[in-house]
């Protein structure tokens, strides 16, 4: 239905080039048990930059 791609259209308008450094796309088919919040997600967010 369009969600990904809405947002990360939305989120290339906003931060340019540098998207994906700010944004973790996570699709249906990844695995969202706790091991996802403990790898993927905590990682992408102890990394990610908050500066705009």
């Amino acid at each position: 239905t369009g969600k990904t791609s809405t947002i990360l259209a939305v989120a290339k308008e906003f931060y340019g080039s540098a998207v994906r450094t700010h944004v973790l796309e996570l699709n249906a088919s990844d695995d969202r048990g706790i091991n996802t919040v403990r790898e993927q997600i905590k990682t992408f967010a102890e990394t990610s930059s908050t500066s705009f």
